[in-house]
């Protein structure tokens, strides 16, 4: 639930700046080539189109707490870790039942709060603010469907974390309520999320934006969740793949829901609907453009 917290934040935010709109229509800009940044909105946002990605969200949200609450998979007990056997585990992800560092626990803690907090502290101080009400209702979209996703996936899978096979580990470790939470990587997948949708809502904001700034932009949101997937599977907390998988469905969720607003704001006329289609075990959004 800490993952959600953020929402709230975002919220407040953007009820403080509402009020605040600003009608200027070029401003200075030192992320535009031309120093100067002519004003548009690539996102425009109808309720009647949120629908979907809410319904999305909640379905997926509701779903997952309500597995979280009612799975049968109990925590491991002493006699169970103690009869683990890591060559069960696939080679690939065989070494990381061998890594422990709560130093790359606490650091992966800072950069997902980092990859959250940061994205807000840009957009409630840049010209960016006078669009937070859309940006706002994106960010819970993004935020709820991969919040949903990844719980309800750990409450299906039941992955032991590769920590509970290392006897080095301390048994409260390798016993805790979230030692079969492994797959996916809520670190990953949230991180990930949040500094993809950061990359592509600034990019699209700035369309002349200076080649330099494009590249370290992107470079360093696609760095930033790499990096906590790294420290991830050094702490012990996770396969590799898991936060490979952990990594895909947070950029795809954290890149598709703005990059699915600016279609459906530039073809008019065009029918872009989006719907969720959430099945046993499986949920997704899906697309249909009729020309």
């Amino acid at each position: 639930m800490k993952t959600l917290t953020p929402i709230l934040i975002l919220m407040s935010v953007s009820i403080v700046h509402a009020q605040n709109k600003s009608k200027t229509h070029n401003l200075d800009c030192m992320l535009c080539s031309k120093d100067n940044h002519e004003n548009s909105q690539p996102y425009k946002i109808k309720f009647k189109k949120e629908i979907p990605y809410l319904t999305t969200g909640v379905i997926l949200t509701s779903v997952a707490l309500f597995a979280e609450s009612n799975n049968p998979i109990q925590p491991y007990s002493k006699e169970q870790v103690s009869a683990l056997d890591r060559s069960n585990v696939n080679s690939f992800d065989r070494r990381a039942t061998y890594n422990w560092s709560p130093s790359a626990h606490k650091a992966s803690n800072i950069l997902i709060s980092t990859a959250t907090f940061l994205p807000i502290v840009f957009i409630a101080n840049h010209h960016l603010r006078s669009d937070l009400i859309p940006l706002s209702v994106m960010s819970i979209e993004v935020l709820m469907i991969n919040f949903g996703a990844t719980i309800l996936m750990k409450n299906i899978v039941n992955r032991a974390r590769p920590l509970t096979y290392n006897t080095v580990v301390p048994l409260e470790e390798r016993t805790n309520a979230t030692s079969r939470e492994s797959f996916f990587s809520g670190h990953a997948s949230h991180t990930t999320a949040a500094s993809i949708y950061f990359a592509k809502v600034v990019s699209d904001y700035h369309p002349d934006m200076r080649k330099g700034l494009k590249i370290a932009l992107w470079t360093t949101m696609t760095t930033l969740p790499a990096l906590t997937a790294y420290l991830r599977v050094r702490a012990g907390r996770h396969f590799p793949t898991d936060v490979i998988v952990g990594y895909l469905v947070g950029a795809s969720i954290g890149y598709f829901v703005p990059h699915l607003h600016k279609l459906q704001t530039r073809k008019k006329d065009s029918k872009v609907s989006v719907f969720p289609n959430v099945g046993p075990g499986s949920a997704t959004l899906n697309m249909r453009i009729k020309l």
